[in-house]
Parts: structure tokens; sequence; C-alpha cells
């Protein structure tokens, strides 16, 4: 999302956007070093963000004012055919919603990106985001921090969503985490995704380590 601004205020703006480079050397913030494992592996050739995504986010993060740490672009896994990369981005503040300065993450997989939260939102579990959708179903996917092994997410029965109004009955799935990365189809729609819904992360002895109630 993108916040308007009028007046000369615009054009200093936009003029400041058309200066930023998507992306940028440099070492991302140590929070969210500190929390995500994927970032602190040495990056490999399977990292190369391919050209096509890179000729995507280039025309795109250079009008918004977002770059991209180079160095530390890694491909987080592959999931049913489709790989998911994760990059660390700094909001210049020209464009961005985001205060100027600050440093979130990106998730890219399955033809587009969404924001995957900055280093306190992914630790409070509120990184989860939506990626493909279509009819009473989506895909959840976003970052967790260091330590979570598994992820259980629990529906209780209700509205698929969308544009289907069909009942749903009760669901719960859990999935195993490797690189940070949560990638989970859902029986529900976009709008019916993030909740109602309770999300337990487990370390890797079984032990609970935090549960969210997203009502």
């Amino acid at each position: 999302m993108v916040v308007g601004v009028a007046g000369s205020s615009a054009a200093s703006s936009s003029a400041a956007c058309s200066q930023a480079q998507p992306f940028i050397a440099g070492t991302p913030s140590q929070s969210l070093l500190s929390i995500l494992g994927v970032l602190r592996r040495p990056a490999t050739s399977s990292d190369a963000l391919p050209e096509s995504i890179k000729t995507i986010l280039t025309a795109s993060f250079k009008s918004f004012g977002v770059e991209v740490f180079a160095d530390y672009i890694r491909r987080a896994g592959v999931v049913a055919g489709t790989p998911y990369y994760v990059m660390p981005v700094l909001a210049s503040g020209c464009g961005a919603l985001r205060g100027g300065g600050s440093q979130t993450m990106m998730l890219w997989g399955g033809g587009g990106g969404s924001g995957a939260g900055d280093a306190a939102e992914i630790e409070q579990g509120t990184a989860l985001d939506g990626g493909s959708s279509s009819f009473g179903q989506s895909t959840a996917n976003g970052l967790v921090p260091d330590g979570v092994t598994t992820v259980t997410l629990s529906y209780p029965a209700g509205k698929i969503g969308a544009f289907d109004h069909k009942q749903a009955p009760v669901f719960t799935t859990t999935k195993t985490i490797v690189s940070n990365l949560l990638v989970a189809t859902i029986p529900r729609g976009g709008s019916r995704l993030l909740a109602p819904m309770t999300m337990t992360w487990r370390a890797a002895n079984g032990k609970i380590i935090k549960t969210f109630n997203k009502l």
C-alpha cells in the first residue's frame, strides 16, 4: 500500500523514489538476522533470484522506494513445485507505508510477493498472509522464528468465505517448518484465511512454544 502525498511533498517524494536502488549491498538488521536462520546460512546458487522476478521487483520497488538486501535473498523452500524466496527489504520512506529506514521481510512464491512482517511481527505471529487463492481455498504463507519446528493451524466449522457461502467443516493441519517457511493450503476463501483460527507453534520436542488465537 502506498500513502499519497500532495503538492511539493509529492514532487520531492517522487524524486527521492526515483533514486532508490531496488537491490542494494549491506546487511539487514540484527533483529531479523537473530530470529531467521535462513538469512544466516551461506548463499548458494539455488538462492539466485530468477531474472523474471528481478525485473518485476525492479520496476515496482523503484517506484515505492523499497530496496532489497541483495546478498540475503534466499530460496527458503519448494512447496508443491513452487519455489519460495525470502528477502529482507529496506523502506526508504519515499512512498512506502512504513516509516523511512524500517526493515521488513518479503516472501515471493506462486507468481507474486507479499509482506512477511518485521522482526516483531514475525515473533508475534502476525506475519501470516494469503498467497494464491481460489473459490473456497487459499494458500497461507509466512515466516516463523528459529526454534519453531511445526505449526498447527486449526479452524472451526464456518463459512468457506470469499464468494462461496457454503459451510466448511472443522479443519486442522500441521506443517513441518524448514528454513523458517510456513506454507499451508487451507479450505477457506481469502477473507476467512486468518480468522477465526488458532495457530500453535511447537519445538522439536513437541513442547508448545506459543499459541495464537486469531478471532
